[in-house]
């Protein structure tokens, strides 16, 4: 079977409305305050975290077992004085910390278990 036949018959298993349906979700507000340092009211969770929770929650849907790297970082400031498309500013003194966590989903193979598929949602770069 040559490649294109197999990812032909691959991209047949795509279920389209669901996927528009998860795309729209992640791409739907609060966009842009998915971030570390935003909660929408009422919500116990940032904006980023429930994001994560989202992401692993679809690949341990699909079998896929999750695993969460903790890091620590600080949000941008903001100098106002500048103009908006450059007012994103290292962060000051004193700004406080926040464990985020990068996203990796493993996959044994099923045709060759020795091979393994990872996907990362990788925010610390």
């Amino acid at each position: 079977m040559s490649d294109r036949d197999l990812i032909g018959g691959r991209l047949k298993l795509v279920d389209e409305g669901r996927l528009r349906e998860r795309l729209f979700h992640i791409a739907s507000d609060p966009l842009p305050f998915r971030k570390a340092s935003y909660t929408v009211p009422g919500h116990t969770k940032s904006t980023l975290d429930e994001m994560d929770d989202f992401v692993a929650g679809c690949l341990a849907e699909w079998n896929w077992a999750v695993e969460r790297t903790p890091y620590q970082c600080q949000s941008f400031a903001r100098n106002y004085e500048k103009p908006v498309h450059h007012q994103y500013d290292t962060p000051r003194e004193g700004d406080p910390f926040y464990t985020l966590y990068n996203i990796h989903g493993r996959k044994r193979g099923r045709e060759i278990p020795e091979e393994t598929i990872v996907l990362v949602a990788h925010k610390d770069s």
